[in-house]
């Protein structure tokens, strides 16, 4: 048994897809792809599947991944690429479709790409030559203050084509 990470990209008003319903998209494309998935082996057996990182509600992505086990000795990848890229729904795209190299619960980060306006140039500016920012975190075992600047050591500053400004 093979496993399979399925990457792709959820833009638009795929972006308003909870990480439940998301799961459940995943579930009913992949059987009516009709590629070999293997299923758990319960009294209501169901695809089993691993979302790495997945993003909130309302977030844009150009790649998160789900990993799938396959029953295939030797799946053909664009096969299932094209397979589930003809029957997924509006906004969400299928990059690549490969073997995993390495296991989701490894993945302990991802990079992001947040847009803003040109006024807020300044206020990143402010952040960047701060020595420290710490920040009080709520969470269920009660508050606690955490150095921000350990998460976000500095942003750049990037304009148009993509380019990095210097």
């Amino acid at each position: 048994m093979i496993t399979v990470r399925i990457s792709f990209e959820k833009k638009n008003e795929a972006s308003y897809i909870s990480l439940l319903d998301l799961q459940r998209v995943m579930q009913r494309v992949l059987k009516r792809s009709g590629l070999p998935v293997w299923h758990t082996l319960g009294f209501n057996p169901h695809i089993y599947m691993t979302f790495a990182c997945p993003l909130s509600l309302g977030q844009e992505s150009e790649c998160e991944c789900v990993d799938v086990k396959t029953e295939a000795e030797a799946p053909d990848f664009e096969q299932w690429k094209a397979a589930l890229n003809a029957i997924m729904p509006a906004g969400i795209v299928i990059t690549h479709v490969g073997p995993v190299q390495m296991k989701a619960d490894l993945i302990a980060y991802a990079c992001y790409r947040i847009t803003y306006p040109a006024a807020a140039a300044a206020a990143l500016d402010a952040y960047n030559a701060l020595e420290s920012a710490p920040v009080e975190k709520h969470g269920k075992k009660g508050n606690k203050i955490i150095e921000l600047k350990d998460y976000i050591a500095a942003g750049g500053v990037h304009h148009g084509g993509g380019q990095p400004a210097h």
